[in-house]
């Protein structure tokens, strides 16, 4: 079967184009969906709401709080609960959990992400966090100065890149999508990041593991599984 993620061709003697790796800021970088589920737990139980893993998977991944809310409501017959107001209380308890001094960045992420700058590869993060705490988190994680670009997007519909999201980023990074790998956390950023033309590594959790993650080069619980060389080599030129 031929393979169906492009690669820049590189003419010879012309220089080689940059390469990028991109990922999930608050998926990747920190294990937010597990804080996610956590905090949001917290909140419901003092509704009276019991929220398990399986309901979370299936409600709360990749969604924006104003999606899932009405549903758990539904299901757990609060009618007398301000859809509203819980849903204002999610967001901004999510907000303080990402903004919390004791996160500390994914090791694992934090070895490729230096040697990806070791092999002259720009480094970039999408994120549904606003503006300000995405900034504040890679000041905290110390990404800054590793020279992360980060994306804010626009997560109205669902809290997962999507194919214009990581072109942006690509874009932005002046690196061509055919020359960029993405890690991914759920099957539909994944699916974009393919559908963009990048190289995909899907990063799975507990609340992820059961998707579909057909199409992307690697699938792992954790990035100490591949070794670096081996994600680059994703982008390497066919000859």
């Amino acid at each position: 079967m031929a393979d169906q993620h492009p690669v820049a061709k590189v003419k010879k003697g012309l220089p080689v184009p940059p390469k990028a790796l991109l990922f999930e800021l608050e998926y990747v970088a920190v294990p937010g969906r597990k804080l996610y589920y956590e905090t949001l737990k917290s909140v419901l139980a003092d509704k009276g709401i019991a929220l398990t893993t399986a309901l979370f998977s299936r409600l709360c991944v990749g969604r924006p709080a104003r999606l899932f809310v009405p549903q758990i409501l539904k299901m757990a017959k609060k009618e007398r609960v301000s859809e509203p107001k819980l849903t204002e209380e999610v967001k901004q308890a999510m907000a303080a959990c990402f903004a919390g001094a004791a996160l500390k960045p994914n090791p694992a992420l934090k070895k490729l992400m230096k040697a990806a700058l070791d092999d002259k590869l720009r480094l970039g993060a999408v994120t549904c966090l606003d503006e300000g705490l995405a900034a504040s988190l890679i000041t905290q994680l110390g990404m800054t100065e590793l020279g992360v670009r980060v994306l804010p997007a626009a997560c109205d519909e669902r809290h997962a890149p999507t194919v214009d999201s990581w072109l942006k980023l690509a874009k932005n990074l002046y690196v061509s999508p055919a020359c960029c790998v993405a890690v991914g956390t759920t099957a539909v950023s994944c699916r974009a990041a393919l559908a963009a033309h990048m190289r995909c590594v899907a990063l799975l959790d507990a609340f992820t593991s059961f998707q579909d993650f057909g199409g992307c080069d690697y699938v792992v619980a954790s990035l100490d599984e591949i070794p670096s060389a081996d994600i680059f080599a994703l982008l390497e030129p066919k000859s």
